[in-house]
């Protein structure tokens, strides 16, 4: 005998018949029995980490971060303990945004971007990343759109060769459209610890967007030229009037960049 008559009653149930294991497991779940799941057990399904959480992100930053020394000199952000470098570098006052080249030189795909920049492109983390950067550029109107995707080639190759250039008057587009100026930014190359060239990313530091005032932004600083000149008795070469004149010619050229 596989069972004695003790055995079998603790598994029979009603006279004539006879409970296996396997229903004794299922009714003892249906009234709510057996091993319940905690809280924070590795029943749970896992949260998604903010971006900057992620561990390949974490080690894409520190990759940015470390070749931007190398190429601009100094640090990107002063003081900051390389533990606090991703929380900072997302939350940073200006836009960083990246793409890769390593997979695919000739159509590369954005593979960072921290929250203001995100918000200066109109996406999500979701929508931006894997995107190819060429997205952002293309079309940011018909009269200049020619222009404005030779300028991004030069700007890359540039940045190729030298490890760092600067941007001013750079037009790029929004996800949904919007027409953004990049007034001041710099672009760096991105290095593997090996020192193989992986992606490009940009800083931006001050940006506009087109809101149909930049005719009057022109008038106003022209009139301000004309007051210290002409009122105050500035001449060239005084700091003061050699800045407001080129503030001056700053907003010329990206109001000639909509026309």
């Amino acid at each position: 005998m596989l069972f004695d008559n003790a055995e079998l009653a603790k598994l029979e149930g009603p006279p004539g018949s006879l409970r296996t294991l396997g229903d004794q497991a299922e009714e003892a779940k249906k009234k709510g029995g057996g091993k319940k799941k905690q809280a924070g057990s590795l029943m749970d399904p896992p949260k998604p980490a903010a971006p900057y959480l992620q561990t390949e992100v974490i080690m894409h930053n520190l990759m940015m971060v470390e070749s931007y020394k190398r190429k601009v000199g100094k640090p990107i952000m002063d003081d900051a303990e390389i533990h606090e470098i991703t929380k900072l570098l997302w939350e940073a006052p200006y836009g960083v945004i990246s793409h890769d080249i390593e997979e695919d030189p000739d159509n590369p795909k954005y593979d960072y971007a921290n929250k203001a920049a995100l918000d200066l492109f109109q996406a999500t983390w979701d929508e931006l990343i894997g995107q190819p950067s060429s997205c952002t550029t293309e079309d940011v109107n018909q009269a200049s759109a020619s222009q404005n995707i030779a300028d991004r080639q030069k700007l890359l190759k540039q940045t190729q060769d030298e490890g760092t250039a600067a941007v001013h008057s750079y037009w790029r587009k929004g996800l949904k459209g919007r027409p953004v100026c990049i007034s001041n930014g710099l672009l760096w190359n991105i290095e593997a610890p090996s020192g193989a060239l992986i992606g490009q990313a940009i800083a931006i530091h001050e940006w506009e967007f087109e809101d149909g005032t930049r005719e009057q932004q022109v008038t106003e600083q022209a009139d301000h030229v004309r007051h210290l000149k002409e009122v105050d008795g500035l001449t060239k070469g005084d700091s003061v009037l050699d800045a407001a004149i080129a503030e001056l010619l700053q907003r010329k050229e990206l109001l000639q960049h909509l026309q």
